[in-house]
């Protein structure tokens, strides 16, 4: 696993103590509260 996608991992976790791990960042999008969807634009960007 990258480092890129253990640092996504871990702040998503941090984020939101509900979300379950996904293998893409679809899936990550859609466990993710409608919130957290700026921050998760922003890592998926930063990883890009």
């Amino acid at each position: 696993m990258s480092h890129e996608r253990l640092f996504i991992n871990a702040t998503l976790t941090r984020l939101n103590p509900h979300y379950v791990r996904a293998g893409s960042p679809t899936q990550w999008k859609a466990a993710a509260r409608p919130e957290l969807d700026d921050a998760l634009e922003l890592l998926l960007a930063m990883k890009a």
